[in-house]
């Protein structure tokens, strides 16, 4: 697999934060049902964003291969996020019910 440069991992950081802040997330909760809400808005809104990127990529791209690829990695970064997302949200489930 091919390193993926370290700006990729910013901009991912700065995609999640974004797509937590979109309205309808509600961020810093202490209340378990709010964090597994808050989750699902979060995943939703990752999965929002891949699915716009994903339709311009090619434009975004340009016909830049360097510009493809990065998009690419970050698609896939977005991707693996969200996948990372649905398991905390499985566990914080798992362990909200397990607790009552």
């Amino acid at each position: 697999m091919m390193a993926l440069p370290p700006w990729t991992t910013k901009l991912l950081v700065v995609l999640i934060i974004l797509a937590a802040a979109c309205p309808g997330s509600t961020f810093a909760s202490d209340d378990d049902d709010q964090f597994v809400e808050s989750v699902r808005s979060t995943i939703e809104s990752v999965r929002q964003v891949i699915s716009i990127v994903s339709r311009f990529s090619d434009v975004l791209g340009g016909g830049d291969f360097r510009a493809s690829n990065a998009i690419a990695d970050c698609l896939d970064l977005l991707d693996f996020s969200a996948d990372q997302l649905t398991w905390t949200l499985s566990r914080a489930i798992s362990s909200s019910t397990a607790g009552n």
